[in-house]
């Protein structure tokens, strides 16, 4: 006898709807729009918090950067100065903009005067670097690290003075700001050095260009911007000193007269060191520096320094 299926089998088996294939109304809906909404999320959060240019390209003009860094708001003034970094960073052309390099001079000139007229403190860093700062403080720092990062992304040594300058303030105190600044301006320095060979990425007609604007600022007189473009056609016809060298060097002989110099603030020193070429003068400081700095035992000891005293 031939049993007969159940009954509920056949009528949920009957009741499948038929399978067919998805229609373009389905595959908008699934993929298409959610896509674009995530796309559209994702333009507004890059555009709303400065990120656009990073990724993309920059379509705001130097102009509307160096607004923002006048603008009277701390924490406009250290993203603008963040976000010229990385777009002079990709940029050749802009980098080897001397107007742009004198007035990123200028600003951090003025940013380092209304840090000498602030309270300091005498406490040494803490472990780890850890810097205690209020808001306002923060944001100082951050203003003078980001605005160096321009100067040093310039492939013209315009800046070459005021961070020199940066590097060899504070030395006398345990300030930890002042350290943390001090060692990034060693280390801005450096790649200062290093970016000075973008200059070579540019044409011929922009170099030239370059250097007979430095000639025109020179030769309008006495004040610091004449002073700033002379060193710097100076240093690029490797005809005279930028200074950046013997400021390396007076840095790491400050560190070894202090009884609690900065070990590693030393090595900074011998790194950034490699990357810069002056004058045969230049070059001979140069060498001590290093030759001194590779007798130290990591304590500021040095075990040997009369070839180089």
């Amino acid at each position: 006898m031939q049993s007969e299926p159940a009954s509920g089998k056949v009528e949920s088996v009957a009741a499948l709807p038929p399978v067919v294939p998805p229609s373009g109304r389905h595959i908008v809906q699934l993929f298409i729009v959610p896509g674009a909404i995530v796309l559209g999320i994702v333009v507004l959060f890059l555009g709303c918090f400065g990120f656009w240019g990073l990724f993309f390209g920059t379509t705001r003009p130097p102009q509307e950067y160096l607004a923002d860094l006048e603008s009277s708001n701390p924490d406009v003034r250290w993203r603008a100065a963040n976000d010229l970094a990385q777009v002079i960073k990709r940029d050749d052309n802009l980098a080897a903009d001397p107007k742009l390099g004198l007035k990123l001079a200028d600003l951090l000139n003025q940013a380092l005067d209304e840090r000498d007229r602030e309270p300091r403190t005498d406490q040494k860093p803490t472990a780890g670097n850890v810097v205690q700062e209020d808001k306002d403080r923060k944001a100082q720092r951050k203003y003078i690290q980001f605005l160096s990062s321009c100067l040093g992304n310039m492939s013209v040594p315009i800046g070459a003075p005021v961070l020199t300058r940066m590097a060899l303030k504070d030395q006398g105190t345990n300030d930890p700001v002042a350290t943390v600044l001090r060692r990034h301006a060693v280390w801005v320095l450096a790649n200062h050095g290093e970016n000075r060979k973008r200059f070579d990425k540019v044409s011929e007609d922009k170099r030239q260009a370059v250097r007979d604007q430095l000639e025109e600022v020179a030769n309008e007189g006495k004040g610091q911007h004449a002073q700033w473009a002379r060193l710097a056609l100076d240093g690029m016809k490797g005809t005279g000193e930028l200074g950046v060298i013997r400021a390396l060097d007076e840095v790491q002989k400050s560190e070894y007269q202090k009884n609690d110099g900065d070990p590693f603030l030393r090595r900074m020193v011998a790194f950034a060191l490699t990357f810069w070429e002056g004058t045969p003068a230049e070059n001979t400081v140069a060498e001590k520096a290093l030759y001194r700095l590779s007798l130290d035992d990591g304590h500021g000891v040095m075990v040997d320094v009369s070839p180089v005293d």
